[in-house]
C-alpha cells in the first residue's frame, strides 16, 4: 500500500472514521469517495469528446468554405481495406 497509512487521504480518513465515529461524517467521506472519481472521469470523457468533435468538424467546415448543415455523409467512416 502506498504510504502505508502515514499520509492522510480521503480513504484513510474514511477507514479511520468507520471504526465508530459519527455515521454522518462517515457517510460524507463515502460520498466524496464516490463522487471524486465520477467527476474526473466525466470531465475526461467530455474533454475527449469535445476534442474529437473539433477534429472531425473543423476541417470539413474549412474545406467547404461555407457553413452548411453537416450530414452523416460528410463525417469520416472506417477505412475499407481490400
Amino acid at each position: 500500500m502506498l504510504g502505508a497509512g502515514r499520509i492522510a487521504t480521503i480513504t484513510t480518513e474514511a477507514v479511520a472514521l468507520s471504526s465508530g465515529f459519527d455515521r454522518r461524517v462517515t457517510a460524507i467521506y463515502a460520498i466524496w469517495q464516490a463522487l471524486l472519481p465520477l467527476i474526473f472521469f466525466t470531465l475526461a470523457i467530455v474533454i475527449s469528446r469535445l476534442q474529437i468533435h473539433r477534429r472531425t468538424i473543423n476541417p470539413i467546415v474549412k474545406k467547404t468554405a461555407r457553413k452548411e448543415a453537416i450530414t452523416h455523409d460528410v463525417l469520416p467512416r472506417k477505412p475499407r481495406h481490400p
